[in-house]
Parts: structure tokens; C-alpha cells; sequence
């Protein structure tokens, strides 16, 4: 009997795995990013906050649930000061490129 293959990608799966580790990455970063959709819509129909961490010289968007990743997919260090910004300010365009392409994609997912 031969190794077992991903249905989705269908490169072999390594020994010891259950699964194919890169598949199950993505189809985990897409849940990650399905759960943004509705707090992110809420805050931005009700002008709310976001939370911004400060790391290093960039102001990134902390994504909602508790999760320590922000919008462009960097993990928070402990570190990372944390303030908020309100949706709409001009502060919003102060935060990190990659943060406002996502939450944007995020959204217009979100409305579709």
C-alpha cells in the first residue's frame, strides 16, 4: 500500500501526518478570514474601534476573536503596544498597507 495523497492537491502525505499540511494551512487561514468578516462589517456600519499594535516602526490591525495576528498575517509579539483607532479617522491611513488590503478584501467578501 502506497503513501496516501491529498484529495485537494494531490501531493503525497508525509508519514506521521493525517492530513496534507499545506492544504490544511490554507483552508485554516480562509476560516481565519471568514471569522473577520462579520465584526470587521459590525465595527465599520457602527464606527467603532480597531485595535492597532505597534510593532516594530508599523501600525498593524489586530484581527477580532482574540487572535494574535493581524490583518497582514503577522503574529503579535507580547511586546506589541496596543492602542485603537476609530474607523473612519484619519488615523486609518496611517496603518500598515498590507492591514487596510486585507481588511478590504475582508469586507467586500463580506457584502458580496
Amino acid at each position: 500500500m502506497g503513501k496516501p495523497e491529498c484529495s485537494t492537491c494531490h501531493r503525497l502525505i508525509p508519514d506521521g501526518l493525517l492530513a496534507c499540511r499545506d492544504c490544511t494551512l490554507d483552508r485554516s487561514r480562509a476560516a481565519l478570514f471568514d471569522y473577520q468578516r462579520a465584526p470587521l462589517r459590525r465595527v465599520l456600519e457602527e464606527g467603532g474601534e480597531l485595535v492597532v499594535r505597534h510593532v516594530g516602526a508599523s501600525r498593524h490591525v489586530q484581527m477580532f476573536g482574540g487572535y494574535d495576528f493581524t490583518f497582514c498575517t503577522l503574529r503579535i509579539p507580547d511586546t506589541a503596544h496596543r492602542t485603537r483607532v476609530i474607523v473612519g479617522s484619519d488615523a486609518v491611513k496611517q496603518l500598515c498597507a498590507d492591514c487596510q488590503l486585507e481588511m478590504a478584501r475582508v469586507l467586500k467578501a463580506a457584502y458580496d
